[in-house]
């Protein structure tokens, strides 16, 4: 699973990377859940996470079909496939 992430441009700092994009993710899950402790809401905790983990996902398999050239910038279509992937999970809750 590890090679999954190992993308040549990121070759110097690749773990660090990786370890900061995790301990923030945590973080700041943790504050939500705090927040929505008090509330008692903590079932608002799955929206984020499913659209993250679907959405995100999907995001990169289009990016692997349809992603053939190389951009300075960031692909529309992973935007706007989270954007849809939410905008289901949501109705869908």
């Amino acid at each position: 699973m590890f090679l999954y992430f190992d993308r040549p441009e990121d070759r110097p700092h690749k773990l660090l990377w990786l370890t900061t994009q995790f301990m923030a993710s945590y973080v700041v899950l943790d504050i939500v859940v705090f927040y929505l402790a008090n509330y008692n809401a903590v079932e608002l905790l799955y929206i984020p996470i499913l659209i993250n983990g679907i959405g995100e996902g999907l995001a990169a398999l289009v990016g692997i079909r349809f992603g053939k050239h190389h951009y300075q910038t960031r692909a529309l279509f992973s935007r706007n496939n989270i954007f849809v992937v939410s905008k289901v999970e949501l109705v869908s809750l």
